[in-house]
């Protein structure tokens, strides 16, 4: 059995930061060293924090991965859903189950892609001319906007 965190604004920071330190998967690839992030990120947090500081730390810090494929979600809360790097991709909101104790919920990139050759495929590429956003129901229902979209500009 896991860790088991209360809901109080420490224990939602170390289950997020810890998530993340066990299973994301493009630390390497982005640069990015989540041991410094935490000792940067750590001290901003206590028992006083409120939801929306804590939000703020935690889409301070994934800001630094620039990854799409991350999202925050704080559940109960007036605060946006935070979607990091670029849109156009799947919505995978409801497609993960990880919750911290505040019942905010999270996804996160835990793969890294790489080419034969070893080449990263993260971050190739260029911004679309046009962003088309796929959402979980289309998805769920065999259709996909975005390549449906495409098809019809190549026509």
């Amino acid at each position: 059995m896991g860790i088991q965190y209360r809901n109080n604004p420490e224990d939602n920071f170390e289950a997020f930061w810890l998530e993340f330190d066990q299973m994301y998967g493009l630390f390497r690839v982005k640069g990015v060293d989540w041991g410094a992030v935490y000792g940067q990120y750590r001290p901003m947090v206590d028992g006083q924090t409120t939801d929306e500081e804590l939000y703020a730390v935690f889409v301070e810090m994934l800001s630094l991965l620039d990854d799409g494929h991350i999202i925050l979600l704080p559940v109960g809360t007036d605060l946006p859903m935070y979607r990091g790097g670029p849109a156009g991709k799947i919505d995978t909101t409801r497609d993960f189950n990880l919750e911290l104790p505040n019942g905010w919920g999270y996804s996160m990139s835990i793969g890294e892609w790489r080419a034969a050759d070893g080449r990263s495929y993260e971050g190739i590429g260029l911004p679309p001319d046009e962003v088309v956003q796929n959402v979980r129901a289309d998805y769920l229902n065999g259709r996909d906007e975005a390549l449906e979209r495409a098809i019809e500009l190549l026509r």
